[in-house]
């Protein structure tokens, strides 16, 4: 081979064709994915997400009857509710940032990682839609379930159906985009399985602190500032609106426009093996083999990415 057959420039393609390209491939292959699914499958799975949810609702709805109304008043619920709610604000950012230190949230299959990720296109580019589908999907989920919940508990305290759904409806997006992005922002910034065991520990240790000052009646003033009050507070408009706490919704909003924003920054190595992982994980579980499953699952947990990224 002659030296200037080697010293040919390498011709990549500009990134908009690329991500053209992208579209149709993503098109494609969607399009014949779905086409091979059997529509008895696609009932099925209906079936059994409509019971599950139906016996939930029946379970939460006899747990939740009497208690508010009969337990607690409309001033106590406002004055209490927030920094309680707020917990699983603060839960999900503790989940979050253990998920992003070992390599999540994000899993895609290895077919992608070897003729996507490591094809000249940008890889924020391909990251944007795995990244937007599990924030769609965290935020839809627990949102759907929050406004279940708030129909359940407009039966108990004044407010119409309307306005808890909504309220408890937003409040769970908030909670479902709060764990994604700070999972992504986690592994995206590379930050060490310790230091997110100490971030973690230390948020839940702050709120679950001022939950019990004002519950105790122990604490005033700056004591009962929380990171999750604003979020607990955002669930209780069925009741009353403040328009402070929109800033909830400002910085989960902020924090899913940063996940994006950093999505190419994921490491190939953690989506490489968690895809991995994940595909065998759900394979067990259609054949229904549990002790598989635990496997994996206990696989997946204990892996440790290297200091040094590919």
């Amino acid at each position: 081979m002659s030296s200037d057959a080697l010293a040919e420039p390498v011709v990549v393609p500009d990134q908009r064709t690329s991500r053209v390209t992208l579209a149709e491939l993503r098109t494609t292959r969607q399009r014949r994915r779905l086409g091979d699914t059997d529509w008895y499958d696609i009932a099925y799975r209906v079936y059994l997400f409509a019971l599950v949810g139906l016996a939930v609702v029946v379970w939460v709805s006899e747990a939740i009857d009497g208690v508010i109304g009969d337990g607690i008043d409309t001033d106590v619920l406002l004055e209490r509710g927030p920094a309680l709610i707020g917990l699983l604000v603060v839960a999900a950012v503790a989940l979050g940032l253990r998920s992003g230190a070992d390599g999540g949230p994000i899993a895609i299959e290895v077919a992608d990682i070897r003729h996507v990720l490591l094809a000249p296109i940008s890889r924020r580019s391909v990251m944007l839609r795995p990244i937007g589908q599990r924030l769609r999907a965290a935020a839809f989920a627990i949102g759907l379930g929050g406004a279940v919940l708030g129909q359940l508990i407009a039966t108990e305290v004044e407010g119409s159906r309307t306005a808890w759904a909504a309220a408890c409806g937003a409040y769970g997006a908030i909670v479902g985009v709060t764990f994604v992005a700070t999972a992504v922002i986690a592994h995206s910034l590379r930050i060490p399985r310790w230091l997110a065991t100490m971030l973690a520990a230390a948020a839940l240790t702050w709120q679950s602190a001022v939950a019990w000052g004002i519950w105790n009646d122990e604490t005033t003033g700056l004591a009962r500032v929380a990171p999750g009050n604003l979020g607990g507070r955002l669930a209780l408009w069925g009741i009353s609106q403040r328009p402070i706490d929109v800033i909830a919704i400002v910085i989960a909003l902020a924090m899913a426009g940063t996940a994006l924003v950093l999505g190419g920054r994921l490491r190939v190595e953690a989506l490489a093996r968690r895809g991995e992982l994940v595909s065998q994980l759900r394979f067990a579980a259609t054949v229904q083999d549990l002790r598989t499953v635990v496997q994996l699952r206990r696989q997946l947990r204990s892996e440790t990415l290297r200091t040094r990224p590919w």
